[in-house]
Formats: structure tokens, sequence, C-alpha cells
């Protein structure tokens, strides 16, 4: 039975309560990392930024939907924890983690969390009666943790930006991933979509260019996950493919694409570089393929689809390889919810498209074997024949299946 905009609704209400009841720490302050199966937190010995990140974008945007004060509330306890705890007072940037006491437990500067920071801020700035002094402290944040980027995870010699520092910010040598620069597009769009300001679309230009040019494989049409320093495809880990990080990217250009034509940012517009004076007009690359994306979307869909997609069970394989041979047939729940986001940009773009089937089936799917309606709460992980592999929630969890519902539920209320 087809999952209409009532059951949207009904299931984002009830996973904000079961958070507020369950995941909130209103004694210690932020979010619990996990839930168990029954809802009752798991209490690791450490908060990470990215789940209060996560959970700030969560509340703040089912308040949008909803209007729930209980939502907001808990965007705004978030957000306190983030600055009062989680951020470094002395250095700058966030720690990675803190102890259940406030103190530092990781205090790491990574490049995925700091993305999130932005992009909780961002969520923040959408709500349109927040309270003038926490809008310029969202903004402030927002900056400070752009100058993370740009001031030390920028790669000088090889493009785009390192993993990770340390708390004083000494370059610390991983194995590079897409992953963290596509989470850091998404937050750069958030903050141009909730801010009007040009200065983040210049930004985003800058990650869209490593898409184009490092990122994307065409003759396998294929998105690559992991590089060496010089960004060639990691000789250990460069054939694992990830088709939800596809089905994530082709959202990604969507919203690029709808923001590219905002009046906002249309006239008047600064050249395409970030507001470093020594940069190297980043983004002018991909302003001259700018047409190439709607293609690169369609390529990037129609892979994940074909390969990512298990035609007998259902659900989105966790990995794959260049050639679209299942690597990993387990099925987190994430793949799915960023599967629905893809496909509902794209029968928005063309509604007689094959993708609307596609669409209705990945929505039953989620509320089939993964949601339960009436707790809120979810599954995190199946094997390949949807038998469960893992109940837990975790506290990152909620914003895919945030993004993935509302999505489902704008293109379905547009649709009426």
């Amino acid at each position: 039975m087809p999952i209409d905009a009532h059951a949207i609704r009904s299931y984002l209400t009830k996973m904000l309560s079961a958070w507020d009841e369950q995941g909130l720490d209103r004694q210690r302050g932020g979010f619990y990392e996990r839930l168990d199966a029954s809802g009752a937190p798991l209490d690791l010995p450490y908060r990470r930024t990215l789940v209060q990140c996560r959970q700030i974008f969560t509340h703040a945007h089912i308040y949008q939907l909803t209007r729930s004060e209980a939502a907001l509330q808990g965007a705004l306890h978030g957000f306190e924890f983030l600055q009062n705890t989680c951020h470094d007072a002395e250095h700058g940037g966030w720690f990675f983690s803190v102890s259940l006491e406030g103190e530092i437990h990781d205090g790491t500067k990574d490049a995925y969390a700091h993305a999130f920071v932005i992009f909780a801020c961002g969520a923040l700035l959408k709500i349109e009666n927040l309270d003038e002094a926490l809008r310029v402290q969202a903004e402030a944040s927002a900056d400070e943790a752009w100058s993370v980027f740009d001031n030390h995870l920028r790669d000088k010699q090889a493009s785009g930006f390192h993993e990770a520092c340390t708390r004083d910010w000494q370059v610390i040598e991983r194995v590079r991933r897409q992953n963290p620069h596509m989470h850091l597009l998404e937050a750069l769009l958030m903050m141009a979509d909730a801010s009007g300001d040009a200065k983040w679309i210049a930004r985003a230009k800058e990650v869209l260019d490593l898409l184009l040019t490092v990122f994307y494989d065409a003759p396998s049409r294929t998105l690559g996950e992991f590089f060496t320093a010089d960004w060639r495809p990691h000789t250990e880990q460069g054939e694992i493919i990830e088709p939800g990080h596809h089905f994530e990217w082709v959202w990604l250009i969507g919203w690029w694409l709808r923001l590219s034509a905002d009046s906002r940012f249309t006239t008047g517009q600064p050249s395409a570089q970030t507001d470093r004076p020594d940069a190297a007009q980043p983004g002018a690359h991909c302003d001259s393929r700018a047409n190439e994306l709607p293609e690169l979307a369609q390529h990037l869909l129609s892979f994940g689809l074909a390969t990512g997609w298990d035609t007998q069970h259902g659900g989105v394989y966790d990995e794959v390889n260049r050639r679209g041979e299942p690597l990993k047939q387990t099925k987190r729940i994430w793949p799915l919810t960023e599967c629905i986001k893809a496909l509902a940009w794209w029968v928005g773009e063309a509604p007689l498209s094959p993708a609307r089937s596609a669409f209705d089936e990945a929505l039953e799917t989620l509320f089939d074997r993964y949601l339960k309606a009436e707790s809120g709460r979810w599954i995190e992980h199946l094997n390949r024949d949807m038998s469960v592999k893992l109940s837990e929630q975790p506290g990152t969890t909620s914003y895919h299946i945030t993004l993935g519902l509302s999505e489902a539920l704008r293109l379905l209320e547009s649709s009426q």
C-alpha cells in the first residue's frame, strides 16, 4: 500500500518524541550516542560532536515541519551543548568527542564533524523566529567552522581538505575520502540556502569541482570512496563503491542546481572563489562544466539503482565494486533513505519518468522493513534477506531518516 504524507508526518513526530524522552540527557547535557532496540539509552563514555550536530538538525528540521515546541527546545539544547562543551575555547574548532563529564575525550579536529557544525548552524538559521542573539552565534560558529577548513585542513598541494588535525592544528595523515567533502558541500548549500549569502555558494563550487575532477570516474560511471594523498584511487580500497553515496550526490546536485537558479545568487554574484586572497580561483572549473551536472546525476542514479538495489529482496547494498558486483550485501538504513531523496528529486524534475515507481517501492520498503511506525524507532541494519543484523539506533541516523522522509513528503504534497 502506498505511503502517504500523513504516515510520514506521523512517523517523524513519533521519532522526535522517542528521542526527546530517551535520547536527550537532561542531567548532563547533550544527546546520547545511541539507543538500544527498546529505545533505552546506551550510555557510552563519550559524546561526539557529530551526533550533537545531527540531532540539532533533526530537531530544527522537524520543527520547521511541525512547529513542535519540543523540537525547537531540543535543537536549542543541542546547540548550547555544542557551544559550551564541544567547542575548544583555547585553540578554536570543535573536539571530536567529549566525556560524559564534559571533559576532552578525543581532541582531534576532523573534517567530517566540522562539516556538520556548519550544517547544524544552517539548520538553526532556517528557523524564522530564532532569537537574534542565537542567530548571530550560529552565523559566527559557521564562519569559525569554515575557517577550520580554510586555514587548517586545506591541502594546498593536492587540493581538497585533509581528514583531520590534532587539537593544536597539526595535520593527521589518513586515507583520503570523498565522504567528508560530500558533507561539506551539503553544509555549504545549507548555509547558502539559510543565509542567502553568496560566499557560501562560492565555497560550495570548490567542492563541486572535486566531484568533477577527482571523485567521479567517467569510464565506470562510479564515485570513488578512498584515495591516496594525491587523489588517486587507493591501492587497497579504491574499488569500494557505496551506492548510498551515489544517491546522496544526486540529491546534492539537485540542490545545487536549484540554488544556482535562485535569484539571491544569480544577480550581482561575486566571482566563484573563496574569500581567501591567495586562493587559486577554486570553482572556476566547476563553472565551465556546470552543464555536465544533470547528466552526471543521471549516471550516478542509474548506476546506484542498477547495481545497488537488490531486485530479489529489496533494499540497497552497503557496498559494490566498480563493476557493480556486491561487496557487502548487508543493508543499512541510510543508503535507502538516500535513494529516496535522489528519486524524489528526480521525479520532481521529470514526473513521467520510471523513477516514480522506484520511489514508491523504496519508500514502502523503508516503512515495511526498517521503520517502526507505532513507536518512532527503527531497525538500523539488515542482512541481504532483510532479517535483522543490528537493531540499535545510532544518534546519527535520525538525520538520514528526517531528510529522506522530508524529501518524500515534499514530493507527495507537491503532487497532490
